[in-house]
C-alpha cells in the first residue's frame, strides 16, 4: 500500500506543472538591492577588526557526507564560528589518484548546512576545471579548457561556462576556480585523471 502511495505521489509531481519561473530565481548577474546594501553597510559596521579578519579568510572542507552532529563537523562549525570565517572552498577526499566525488544533493546538503552554521553568509567556492564533474558526481562530463579553445569557438567556452555557473548556483557554490589561464607548458602537465588513464 505505502509502495503505491509513493509511486502515485512520484508520478503525480513529475506531472504538475513546471512554474519555476515563480519559485526560483534565473540565472542572472547578482545585484544588490537598496535593502541588501544597507543590510552590509550596517553589518560592516557591526563587526570587530578580528570579525573583518575572519570574513577575508578561505579554508577548505569536504563535501561527503556527514553526520553533523558528530565531533569532526562540530569541531569544524566551532572553529568556523571562533575565526568568523568569511568563505570555505568545498572539495572531495582523494585515493591515490582516484577523486572521491559525491553527488550534487550531498555537496548541496554540505553547503546549505555550512551556511545555517556560520554567523554570517558564506562565500562558497570550488574549483570545477571541467565543470561540476571535476569534484561531483552523476553530472555532465565536460572536457578540459584546452578542448574548447582548439575549437577556436569562444562561444563553446562561454555556454561551457554559463552552464557550469549555473549548475555550481543550483548546488551553493558561488565562486568556481575556473576558468584560469594556465599555460601547458610541459607536456606532463596533464590532469590526475588524464595521468592516469594514460598509463
Amino acid at each position: 500500500m505505502i509502495k503505491h502511495f509513493a509511486i502515485a505521489l512520484t508520478l503525480l509531481m513529475l506531472s504538475w506543472p513546471c512554474v519555476a519561473g515563480e519559485t526560483y530565481s534565473t540565472a542572472s548577474p547578482v545585484r544588490l538591492t537598496p535593502a541588501g546594501r544597507n543590510w552590509v553597510e550596517l553589518t560592516l559596521k557591526k563587526l570587530s577588526l578580528e570579525e573583518k579578519v575572519g570574513q577575508m579568510l578561505n579554508i577548505r572542507y569536504f563535501t561527503d557526507f556527514r553526520n553533523f552532529g558528530d565531533d569532526d563537523y562540530r569541531a569544524f562549525r566551532d572553529q568556523l564560528r571562533k575565526y568568523h570565517i568569511g568563505s570555505v572552498t568545498l572539495t572531495v577526499h582523494v585515493d591515490g589518484p582516484v577523486l572521491l566525488k559525491n553527488p550534487p544533493l550531498e555537496v548541496a546538503a554540505m553547503a546549505n548546512r555550512l551556511q545555517r552554521d556560520s554567523d554570517l553568509p558564506l562565500l562558497i567556492a570550488a574549483d570545477f576545471e571541467r565543470g561540476l564533474t571535476s569534484r561531483v558526481s552523476f553530472v555532465p562530463d565536460f572536457p578540459d579548457a584546452m578542448a574548447f579553445g582548439a575549437t577556436g569557438k569562444p562561444g563553446y567556452a562561454e555556454r561551457f561556462g554559463a552552464i557550469t555557473a549555473e549548475e555550481s548556483r543550483a548546488i551553493g557554490i558561488h565562486w568556481d576556480f575556473s576558468p584560469v589561464a594556465d599555460v601547458n607548458s610541459k607536456a606532463c602537465n596533464f590532469s590526475v585523471d588524464e595521468r592516469y588513464a594514460a598509463g
